[in-house]
């Protein structure tokens, strides 16, 4: 995985499963597409897909938390802990932000992500964990934020 640190992954898009056959085909240099559906088709030994498993489950660094739609901000507060304290994950991968707060009864998006990404900082300054954080952007509103043109000797 990352060179010797253990690793957390709370993807709120897809299932474990799915992760795990994600990993492998990525292990294998083989299309997800194809792997997913038929992982025992894709031109690879029965020994290569026990490689690649075990290379994703057996060293003990990845902890996957299998959770599908968003979550309330104090349940994925306590699943980041419990990634970094109990099973002593140095770095935790967040899939995505707004997913987190999409089921959210509150009103605000805006202040909900605050109040997230306030967890999440006071979380990181007082721990040694780090946390990787997806966020999609609107891309109805990408070309807003192009950077602005300089001067062609420049």
């Amino acid at each position: 995985m990352m060179a010797g640190k253990r690793c957390g992954a709370i993807f709120l898009e897809e299932r474990k499963e799915e992760t795990i056959k994600r990993l492998g085909a990525r292990y294998l240099g083989v299309d997800f597409k194809s792997f997913k559906e038929k992982p025992t088709q894709v031109g690879k030994t029965p020994e290569e897909l026990a490689e690649a498993y075990d290379w994703i489950t057996g060293q003990d660094k990845l902890f996957i938390v299998d959770h599908f739609g968003s979550m309330p901000i104090d349940t994925l507060m306590n699943k980041i802990k419990y990634l970094h304290y109990v099973c002593k994950c140095d770095v935790i991968i967040l899939d995505h932000l707004s997913m987190v707060i999409s089921g959210s009864a509150i009103k605000d998006e805006r202040k909900e992500l605050d109040m997230v990404m306030t967890q999440l900082a006071s979380f990181c300054a007082s721990s040694t964990c780090h946390v990787i954080i997806v966020n999609h952007l609107n891309r109805d509103i990408a070309s807003e934020f192009k950077p602005p043109k300089g001067k062609e000797d420049e």
